[in-house]
């Protein structure tokens, strides 16, 4: 339910999405709403600088030893990025990228890394 009060302030947003409360939500919601904005993008210069970044950090992880699912998710979000940048070279409007963007999102599995 939102108050009186904050319905107030819900005009200031062109769009709102619910999200599966679930102590996970922030990071998704956070990645969708960045992904939006890298798929309106002509380049794929974002996609390349994040792979690199976790590329990086994936060896650093690796060369620390650290137990722990770095690997998995980092793969994951890999596949993401990727599969980010084959919508991008398809002949697409933005919009039907985003609709695919929201399609991923839409149910638990696929944000657990299930696609």
């Amino acid at each position: 339910m939102v108050s009186s009060n904050e319905a107030n302030h819900l005009d200031a947003y062109s769009e709102i999405r619910l999200v599966i409360g679930d102590g996970e939500c922030f990071y998704r919601s956070f990645i969708f709403s960045y992904l939006e904005q890298v798929i309106d993008r002509q380049d794929t210069d974002e996609e390349h600088r994040l792979l690199h970044v976790v590329e990086r950090m994936s060896v650093q992880h690796a060369n620390l030893g650290w137990n722990s699912e770095f690997s998995r998710t980092s793969r994951a979000f890999e596949e993401l990025i990727e599969k980010v940048m084959r919508w991008k070279g398809t002949e697409s409007t933005s919009s039907c990228r985003k609709e695919e963007l929201l399609q991923f999102f839409s149910t638990y599995e696929k944000t657990q890394d299930n696609y």
